[in-house]
């Protein structure tokens, strides 16, 4: 754990003034108890698994200075300008990089699942409560263009999209509940890598913590492997097909044109692998549905003709994901670089802030309450997550 935290520059408000990251804040919250509960909730915890000894400056300048590019949404040499006008000596940008290097994406990972899963565990909302009911759990792939020449293992050849087909992708876990949706886990997807075996990782990392009533998975998941898999450990499944011959052929001998908003129909579907070494085969229901105006194909192993809303209902809010990862990607330091631990570290850095943002809005309803003022809700959070487990600020 970091002891040395210069708590106060840290808890200066001027340094997240008229940040994105402050404007996703409702109200008029209180700075310097934000920027405290950030430093004890989130750096002393050092979710980037740096290692801090040794070092010519404080320890603390080594951590805050990423999140804080995140939060600004600029470059750590941005932030490290910004830093002069609060202290006389911040690190270089460059050494604030060299503290990253030494640490590969997989050290990376580990410490920043410790970090979401101890941030959950002591929360409020699910301290002692996380395995009384069953929770739907979300399973995202996320694609960051890259545009270099690096031939890394973690970069992703693709469907073109944003001038390139090479790509940094990400999986990340989601717990949704109570119209929240708390970062439960990260991946950086190397070559290779088969998406049900992510998948199943996850999920198996997220039954230490909470009870899954159902796991929403996007197109990237739609595999026979996973399912056939999610079946035979009894886990429900729904996830999002592919509009390929089977399912147009149904749409044509169904007139399924015809369907309206929020209707839809289901089907017996067999889906095949025919992969060396993976072949199989299993049977799954469809359900052809209208969302947004266009067709859909959601493959499940439960549902019923009146189960059609609720389960169109259930996906879309599945895209919550989509927006917490928007936001994720927006608390992200600008790079250029093309190393493949700090492009990761980067892209964590905006699920952790996201995340903190999600826990800290979220602390006072854990009780059925309506959700105070900004500042009420730091005040509870310092109370009962905060001086429960750190010395006094």
């Amino acid at each position: 754990m970091v002891n040395n935290m210069g708590g106060s520059t840290l808890s200066n408000p001027a340094l997240i003034e008229g940040s994105p990251f402050m404007k996703q804040l409702p109200g008029r919250p209180n700075k310097i108890l934000l920027m405290k509960l950030f430093k004890f909730d989130v750096l002393n915890q050092n979710p980037l698994g740096m290692v801090l000894s040794n070092v010519k400056y404080s320890e603390h300048w080594f951590l805050i200075i990423p999140f804080l590019a995140g939060m600004h949404e600029v470059s750590v040499e941005q932030v490290v300008e910004l830093l002069k006008e609060f202290t006389q000596q911040p690190p270089s940008a460059d050494a604030v990089l060299e503290k990253l290097k030494p640490l590969d994406v997989e050290q990376i990972e580990v410490a920043v699942d410790e970090y979401l899963y101890q941030s959950l565990k002591q929360h409020p909302r699910f301290r002692g409560k996380m395995k009384q009911k069953k929770t739907l759990l979300a399973i995202d792939l996320h694609d960051e263009p890259y545009y270099g020449e690096s031939q890394s293992e973690y970069i992703i050849t693709g469907k073109r999209k944003e001038g390139t087909n090479r790509f940094f992708r990400f999986a990340t876990a989601y717990i949704c509940e109570d119209g929240y949706r708390y970062n439960l886990g990260v991946k950086m997807v190397k070559k290779g890598d088969k998406v049900a075996e992510i998948a199943l990782k996850m999920i198996e990392q997220a039954q230490h913590l909470v009870k899954i009533g159902l796991v929403v998975l996007d197109g990237g998941f739609y595999d026979t492997n996973l399912v056939k898999e999610l079946d035979r450990r009894g886990i429900r499944f729904l996830i999002r097909g592919s509009m390929n011959e089977p399912a147009k052929r149904l749409v044509r001998e169904n007139n399924l044109q015809s369907l309206k908003e929020g209707e839809g129909k289901f089907f017996k579907h067999t889906m095949r692998c025919d992969e060396p070494g993976r072949r199989c085969e299993h049977e799954v229901r469809l359900l052809i549905c209208r969302r947004y105006g266009e067709l859909t194909v959601l493959a499940t192993n439960r549902g019923s003709r009146r189960e059609v809303e609720e389960m169109i209902a259930v996906f879309n809010s599945r895209f919550g994901i989509e927006s917490s990862y928007r936001d994720g990607r927006r608390f992200r330091c600008r790079t250029t670089s093309n190393r493949d631990n700090f492009r990761a570290a980067m892209f964590f850095v905006g699920i952790i802030l996201q995340n903190f943002l999600t826990l800290f809005l979220s602390a006072s309803s854990s009780e059925g309450r309506t959700p105070p003022d900004a500042h009420r809700m730091i005040h509870i959070l310092v109370l009962r997550t905060v001086l429960c487990f750190y010395p006094p600020i």
